[in-house]
């Protein structure tokens, strides 16, 4: 009897282990990162009795955690992915709208610019008409550092989101670290870590959405995780990531790791992926293009204009002067003392990039890096860099110049927008003449009838001063870089999230919580517990019907 009795303590036991885990899966059906349990049971090897082997029941073997390696590394893959275009396209949708069309747009305050010249050509004493030139000339200044005060807004918000979500990482890093010492606390005392484990595989889920990140199991039971080929938590200790500034240009960030006392600049090219990714990449490539393409048009427009209003003269007899203000030159960027400045030559070959100048081993000669592309111009002495015109522009490098292995980062028109000025504010300065008229060759009147450099100006209009095309047109293919640039990151971002969907689905497949399978098991195994149950019962009657007959 006391075999019966023992066989059905355990099977009772064992089905109730069974209708617990369900129920604890049930109850956990919406957790995050939750992963179903189920327990394994055994036979319990029979003993010789009478005609054979007897056997003895059932065992909880242990309460298994139905989980991939696998999937989960392939879902934080597409996950970080996901995250770094999804945060990439959000920004890129903004920065499209600075760059709108339509009379909003900076090509029609262009074009609007040079057709006012037209009534001037008509009408070369008409202050009205000199008047709606200086107008135009204003709203196109006006307009170029709106645009440049939008994109540098822009930057300033993205360095404080990546601020926000380094912040962020570091949080989840605590908590992987505190998890690690939890588990390895509870594995070492022999007991189950399951939900432990489901916790901490959730916080490298919701990681890999800030920054990408590798892991390695240890011994012991504990993660640890590496960003950058670095590692950032190793049993119950975190590192820390934080946001810093280019040491070259400024207006760059860098994820900066720290490991105690050990800072160590993570390199851009081995992070592969999340929010912090698709953030960097926006503010270097994205917003240095948008800069650029700004900065690259007001510096056309500038010279050109005010070369050719210099070449004329004023309504009272005066040589023309500069209608826009921008910079003769740029300085370059260097953190080892070096100088040198960048020269505009020949604004019909701008190209919208920043320039390095990188100084070879010996430190005679070098290349130019065109930086949007990668196209290099070699030189073989600084004397030789200054004869040359790269992308119609010169480099010099003045003392101290670059050493040996040193570089130096040119930027001509990422700051241009923003500095352009109209510097013309009486029309009476609006240089329409191409003659002067006090020198006798023109009307000699106070008020010269002569329109041939109002008519230079508006011919201006339709010259080709870039890329081949109108100023008007540079611009049009300014919007159309950025909104190309728009719908190939937004359809990265749609391909990348219907990834990290489906690989959420197959996880989910085989870890996730079915209800439908759930209730099945649990009646199953509530009908086993009541036959368990049974069995004690008939255990019972059987010994008290023994009892009574050893009674009597």
């Amino acid at each position: 009897m006391s075999g019966l009795l023992s066989i059905g303590m355990r099977a009772l036991n064992a089905n109730s282990a069974a209708l617990q885990t369900i129920g604890h899966n049930i109850a956990n059906v919406n957790t995050p990162g939750y992963s179903r349990q189920t327990v394994r049971l055994e036979s319990d090897p029979g003993h010789l009795g009478i005609g054979g082997s007897i056997g003895r029941g059932v065992n909880v073997a242990g309460v298994e955690r139905v989980y991939s390696d696998f999937l989960s590394a392939q879902l934080n893959t597409t996950r970080a992915q996901q995250a770094a275009d999804a945060s990439r396209a959000e920004k890129l949708g903004i920065l499209e709208m600075n760059f709108p069309n339509g009379s909003a747009g900076l090509g029609m305050a262009i074009g609007d610019m040079f057709n006012a010249f037209s009534q001037v050509v008509a009408a070369p004493n008409d202050m009205t008409a000199r008047t709606v030139v200086l107008t135009g000339v204003q709203s196109v200044a006006d307009r170029l550092r709106a645009s440049h005060s939008e994109i540098t807004e822009l930057a300033i918000s993205t360095r404080s989101e990546l601020q926000g979500k380094a912040q962020q990482a570091n949080t989840l890093l605590e908590k992987i670290a505190a998890l690690n010492q939890q588990i390895t606390s509870t594995q070492g005392s022999g007991q189950p870590s399951h939900d432990w484990l489901d916790s901490r595989e959730q916080c490298v889920l919701e990681l890999n959405e800030y920054i990408q990140t590798t892991q390695l199991m240890q011994d012991d039971g504990s993660l640890s995780v590496f960003v950058a080929n670095q590692a950032v938590v190793q049993g119950s200790k975190a590192g820390a990531i934080s946001v810093v500034c280019d040491a070259q240009d400024a207006s760059l960030s860098r994820l900066q790791l720290q490991n105690g006392s050990t800072l160590r600049t993570l390199d851009d090219s081995t992070i592969a992926g999340g929010q912090l990714k698709g953030l960097l990449e926006f503010e270097q490539n994205d917003l240095s293009l948008a800069k650029n393409l700004s900065g690259r048009l007001a510096m056309a427009l500038g010279l050109a204009v005010n070369q050719q209003h210099r070449a004329g003269w004023d309504f009272e007899g005066k040589p023309g002067q500069a209608m826009f203000s921008i910079p003769k030159q740029v300085e370059g960027l260097n953190v080892d003392g070096a100088q040198g400045h960048v020269l505009f030559t020949d604004p019909s070959k701008f190209s919208a990039s920043n320039y390095v100048v990188q100084m070879d081993s010996a430190g005679t000669g070098g290349h130019v890096i065109r930086q949007m592309d990668g196209k290099k111009t070699d030189f073989l002495s600084d004397t030789e860099l200054a004869s040359k015109t790269i992308d119609g522009l010169t480099f010099k490098l003045t003392s101290p110049a670059l050493g040996a292995s040193q570089r130096m980062l040119f930027k001509p028109f990422a700051d241009a927008a923003g500095s352009i000025q109209s510097l013309l504010t009486s029309p009476l300065t609006v240089a329409a003449a191409s003659v002067n008229p006090a020198s006798g060759h023109g009307t000699p009147t106070q008020m010269p009838a002569n329109s041939g450099n109002a008519r230079a100006l508006l011919d201006l209009r339709d010259a080709k001063l870039l890329d081949a095309g109108r100023l008007t047109d540079a611009y049009a293919n300014a919007v159309s870089q950025i909104g190309l640039r728009v719908q190939s990151v937004q359809f990265a971002s749609d391909a990348s999230q219907s990834m990290a969907a489906n690989m959420l689905a197959q996880k989910a497949r085989v870890s996730g919580v079915n209800l439908d399978e759930e209730a099945a098991r649990l009646m199953q195994f509530q009908q086993a517990y009541q036959a368990s149950a049974k069995i004690l019962q008939v255990a019972q009657r059987v010994m008290d019907t023994l009892l009574q007959d050893l009674g009597r």
